[in-house]
């Protein structure tokens, strides 16, 4: 995937939009649903100096408990104050800043490396960041944040009394007998300019005093998250632990036969009885006040969204319900202790018209309370499993083998090292051996492997590892052993870059989740619409006059209303939107490490969401279908006054030596391809005559130099063919090049005016891209070729994969590119004319009557495949791929095997499936739950069970969801 980070949010993209503009990440805890992600947003975007929308627009993801945006530094001074602050205040949710890219820095400042500074008592920090800050290479050093560990409370006690640690940051060296300071720094620096271990040495060697540096772990941000959401789910089992504790007693007391015979009737005026009817009622009050409490979080999340966000969310229905039943209980206990207290005073019955008596249902508001807490602990649980279940960190290995000598050369007894992966250079040679796993991603240069990338792309066959190969990152050695120059460092390798892309999504959601969203806002309300119908329904049904003879006797305004109530009480807490505006998220988070497992990196979810619709598939030629490595396929030498290709001869030997002499240096493509073959006949680079050194590259043209008593051009037919060449021949050229569509490589003598030798060259096409066309067009998917190459050659290559010549497109600009998918999602062919030569308006009117859109999925890899990836419902890219068009693109393709096409649409397939399984689960859940709940089926609901709706209709959507772990893609 190359560099694709680009894509993302970055100090780059802030620069160039703007100089005010910063990028920042925030961690936020306590968003139970979807619905939450929204008043998040709605909550950001009223904060002044926010991009509200746009390519720089707010980015929230419930499952991360993430949230991305840019603002203006110029309006914005403090982002803690105030954007953390002000969500926490108008929302609830706790607001943490995960990253902060300083704003208008220099992409080369994009390393940060933290370190503990060991100092004298007689230095000061700041001393130490104007030293490290006179390094070139450096471009900031900021105080680090420690994280203290977590205590108990007692442990605080403790501490807090007998004051055992007077300073956090202070130690004592027993050997030079003086006291030491340690601090933690975060340093940016240029690892183009800087060495990281140079760095280090630097910092030891501070003047007249000795530091000492240690490397610490520099946290990401995803981790930060994680351990923020692992305390936000320990705070939330221990509310559901104490509510449980409370809980239990209340239903002890209302449900056990023997307490509630000592309960006394109206009538009964037994002393001890009256007493111990008071005593259990007070002890159910204050155990359901304290279950009250530990839910006041749920009750300020109501509040902030009625009246701060004007936004009627599920903590509203809960808040609702919950309140109904305590003040309801709250109510007739008062009514209750007020009687039995009166006939204790007075030693006198009530009146008849006193005697009906109705129980305060505690055990309704502190068990609907309970359930709740637990089936959000529940769903917490579950969400931070499926974030955290795939630990790319796993892949890094912590310490490597480093060669202590530099050179790139073959070396028979090397010396090595183990070094801290965190200190290596570019062009570090490493070792890698059997069992042993690549740190990072590198060129091998001496040795031979049998590796295994299956845990990165997907690719179940071992790869074998030779001189030139490149190496993933994470790649594990089955047999042999590998050294290899590492070509990138720790936090940009394919590790890091999976993880990353992972852990952060740029591209919009599906139309799913804006569905899911949509039905979520409107269910809401109608619960509360239905909650109000069904109370005054039921009201009027109990208290409307009918004969003794039916089934239901008349019954008195109190008892009409309390049994209207419970049931408004069961609709308002058992429904539960959440499952619904989970049924999405929770498949696409899992969807997205089954991509990883299989080598695709899904940058944007919409992606998943169109790959059941793709009716086009439209592929780059170079480097997508063919690998992109040129290879000659004919070549002919001038021997003695004639044409001669036999290798074997001699006379050829001694002029391919001559040719392999000006080119072996060469790094173009094609110079490489010819070095190629004919360094299997000839001397390796290392002992070619230092006068051959002479050779000059002509950029756009070929290869110029002088090889013992010739002048050779070597390169493109209009650079070397002039006129008066002697032994010119077109029947040859056409032979070799014109007539099989090859790329030439034409080599002459300057001196003498002929040509030395003719080569054809062509690229390799891919062994499984046969295959994967032929499966397409199996799925009634139309596969065409666009390419900048000539015609001829497009047209051979399609011919050997199977896809129609019609559908073949050449030498096409990368604006034509782009407008040949528009055709095709249009599938109107004259609007390509139309485009170019008609205005807007008369275009928008021809689009009232064309067919519908047609999904295409282009596949390419170079920069001049930008504007295509971008025009393509989903632009996917290999992992050969130029850096901008990594960042055009919809989903990567790790490995370098086409079958990733086949697996990203067969994952979108399975996923929209189970997506539309949970949703049918939790519309069916919510109808026939709010049916029971209202009485309508003849089966009802008790109040206090309502509460554990959140967890019987969540639970069945986290399950649905996971199957697709456990189901391996085939296709």
């Amino acid at each position: 995937m190359a560099d694709s980070l680009d894509s993302l949010p970055s100090e780059v993209s802030a620069a160039s939009s703007g100089k005010s503009l910063r990028y920042i990440s925030l961690g936020v805890i306590g968003m139970t649903c979807t619905t939450c992600e929204t008043k998040l947003t709605k909550a950001i975007r009223e904060v002044k100096g926010i991009i509200p929308r746009g390519s720089k627009g707010i980015r929230t993801n419930f499952m991360q408990g993430r949230a991305d945006l840019w603002y203006d530094s110029m309006i914005i001074k403090n982002p803690k104050e105030d954007i953390c602050a002000t969500v926490q205040r108008r929302t609830g949710f706790k607001c943490k800043i995960l990253r902060d890219n300083g704003g208008g820095q220099s992409n080369r400042f994009r390393h940060i490396i933290r370190m503990r500074v060991g100092f004298p008592e007689n230095i000061e920090a700041e001393a130490i960041r104007t030293y490290v800050m006179l390094l070139k290479g450096v471009d900031g050093i900021l105080d680090a944040v420690e994280e203290k560990p977590e205590t108990t409370l007692l442990s605080k006690v403790v501490d807090y009394f007998c004051d055992w640690r007077l300073e956090s940051d202070l130690t004592y060296d027993l050997e030079k007998g003086e006291a030491m300071y340690s601090k933690l720094f975060d340093i940016r620096y240029d690892p183009q300019t800087l060495h990281v271990r140079d760095l280090l040495q630097y910092i030891r060697s501070f003047p007249r005093v000795n530091l000492t540096v240690d490397l610490e772990e520099l946290e990401e941000p995803d981790e930060i998250a994680a351990r923020d959401s692992r305390k936000e789910l320990r705070s939330l089992a221990t509310s559901t632990l104490l509510a449980t504790l409370l809980t239990v007693p209340i239903l002890v007391i209302v449900w056990t036969p023997s307490i509630r015979t000592t309960v006394p009737a109206a009538t009964d005026m037994d002393t001890r009885g009256l007493a111990t009817f008071i005593a259990l009622q007070t002890l159910c009050l204050l155990l359901a006040t304290g279950v009250q409490l530990l839910g006041l979080s749920i009750y300020i999340n109501a509040y902030r969204s009625l009246f701060r966000l004007r936004r009627l969310d599920m903590d509203c229905l809960i808040t609702l319900s919950t309140n109904a039943a305590y003040l309801y209980s709250l109510v007739y206990y008062g009514l209750n202790i007020e009687r039995e207290a009166q006939k204790l005073l007075t030693g006198k019955a009530p009146t008849h018209a006193d005697m009906e008596r109705h129980d305060a249902i505690f055990e309704a508001s502190a068990l609907l309370i309970t359930l709740i807490l637990a089936g959000r602990l529940l769903t917490g649980y579950i969400k931070h499993w499926a974030t955290n279940r795939i630990s790319v960190d796993s892949m890094q290995e912590k310490t490597c083998m480093r060669s202590i000598q530099g050179t790139f050369s073959a070396i028979r007894n090397r010396r090595w090292k183990t070094e801290d992966v965190r200190l290596l250079h570019y062009g570090d040679v490493l070792l890698s051996q059997a069992g042993e796993t690549a740190v990072t991603d590198g060129v091998v240069i001496n040795g031979e492997a049998i590796m295994d990338e299956s845990h990165l792309t997907g690719e179940s066959a071992p790869t074998q590892m030779k001189r030139g190969a490149s190496i993933i990152a994470g790649s594990k050695v089955i047999e042999g052993r590998v050294e290899y120059r590492a070509t990138r460092l720790i936090p940009e390798n394919t590790i890091s870059l999976m993880k990353k892309l992972v852990n952060t999504a740029t591209g919009s959601p599906p139309k799913l989740q804006a569905l899911a969203d949509r039905v979520v806002g409107w269910l809401t309300p109608a619960v509360l619409i239905i909650a109000i119908v069904a109370l005054f329904g039921w009201l009027i049904y109990y208290l409307a006059p009918r004969s003794s003879a039916g089934k239901h006797q008349n019954l008195d305004t109190e008892a009409a209303a309390s049994k209207a109530i419970t049931v408004a009480i069961t609709i308002l807490a058992i429904s539960c939107p959440c499952a619904i505006a989970l049924a999405v998220p929770t498949v696409l988070i899992f969807s997205t490490q089954v991509g990883v497992k299989n080598g695709i990196v899904i940058k944007s979810p919409a992606s998943l969401e169109k790959g059941t619709g793709i009716m086009h598939f439209v592929a780059d030629k170079t480097g997508t279908l063919t690998t992109g490595k040129l290879q000659v396929a004919a070549a002919k030498y001038w021997i003695q006054d004639r044409w001669v290709d036999d290798s074997n001869d001699k006379d050829v030997q001694e002029v391919q030596n001559l040719i392999y002499r000006l080119v072996a240096r060469d790094h173009h493509p094609v110079a490489k391809a010819v070095s190629d073959k004919l360094k299997e006949r000839h001397n390796e680079e290392r002992s070619l005559p230092d006068e051959d050194k002479r050779i000059r590259s002509i950029v756009g043209k070929g290869i110029e130099g002088f090889i013992g008593n010739l002048h050779l051009r070597g390169g493109k037919p209009s650079w070397v063919l002039k006129e008066g060449l002697k032994n010119f021949d077109k029947s040859v050229y056409h032979d070799i090049i014109e007539d099989v569509a090859r790329t030439p490589f034409v080599v002459v003598d300057a001196k003498k005016d002929i040509i030395v030798a003719i080569f054809g060259l062509s690229d390799t096409i891919r062994p499984e891209a046969a295959q994967v066309i032929a499966k397409l067009q199996e799925l009634n998917i139309q596969c065409h070729m666009l390419s900048g190459d000539q015609i001829a050659v497009c047209r051979r290559v399609a011919e050997m994969i199977g896809i129609h010549p019609a559908n073949v497109y050449g030498e096409c600009s990368p604006e034509e590119k782009s407008l040949r998918i528009q055709v095709l999602q249009t599938k109107a062919e004259g609007d390509q004319a139309i485009l170019r030569q008609c205005g807007w308006r008369f275009t928008r009117f021809l689009r009232r009557f064309r067919t519908p859109h047609q999904y295409v999925l282009f596949l390419g890899d170079g920069t001049n495949d930008a504007a295509a990836l971008t025009q393509a419902d989903i632009g996917v890219t290999m992992s050969n791929c130029t850096d901008i068009a990594a960042g055009c693109a919809d989903a990567g393709i790790i490995s370098s095997s086409l079958t990733g096409v086949l697996a990203l649409l067969t994952l979108s397939k399975r996923a929209m499936t189970l997506i539309k399984y949970n949703f049918a689960w939790a519309i069916i859940y919510n109808f026939g739950a709010i049916l029971i709940a209202a009485g309508i089926t003849g089966w009802s609901i008790p109040p206090q069970y309502a509460g554990i709706g959140e967890a019987v209709s969540v639970a069945p959507v986290f399950i649905i969801a996971s199957i697709i772990l456990w189901c391996k893609l085939r296709y």
